[in-house]
């Protein structure tokens, strides 16, 4: 990282969209720990992720699904 940015108290920030898979938490987690590698090589000093990104955005829909059994 730049130490002149430093100095006036400016920070890289990157925002980070990866490709998740809904309910694939191994998968999503390889995924952003790749791409955290990839952006402290960009000499980012923050790292901003959207919420839910481990299990996948709608997962909620997944937790509140019944199964069909469950309904008879």
């Amino acid at each position: 990282m730049d130490s002149k940015m430093h100095n006036f108290g400016f920070m890289r920030v990157a925002a980070v969209t990866p490709k998740v898979k809904i309910g694939n938490v191994e998968y999503n987690v390889a995924e952003i720990l790749s791409l955290a590698e990839k952006i402290n090589q960009y000499g980012a000093d923050v790292a901003i992720f959207p919420e839910l990104c481990l299990t996948g955005y709608t997962c909620g829909d997944l937790f509140f699904r019944i199964p069909c059994k469950m309904r008879q």
